[in-house]
């Protein structure tokens, strides 16, 4: 099975899409922070990736009316080529 879960934080929410059968596209980036401690360096190291997520039809209605920039959510889903 292809799944992963992400938990981060949303950093973008893109403008909303409306498809020609009425469906409704809700696209948004997820600051997921992959930080490690470095014994070396002894400090805590911080890279943040920012992924993509798209949701469609009702849970697209759904993220849409509750989702606000900076909101710490848990995504779980696919990940697409």
């Amino acid at each position: 099975m292809n799944e992963i879960t992400f938990t981060g934080n949303v950093s973008k929410i893109y403008e909303t899409r409306v498809t020609s059968s009425g469906d409704t596209i809700f696209a948004f980036d997820l600051a997921v922070d992959n930080g490690y401690f470095d014994k070396g360096r002894n400090r805590w190291m911080s890279r943040t990736r920012f992924q993509p997520g798209v949701t469609y039809r009702d849970l697209a209605t759904n993220a849409l009316a509750t989702l606000t920039k900076g909101m710490a959510i848990t995504v779980t889903g696919k990940l697409l080529d």
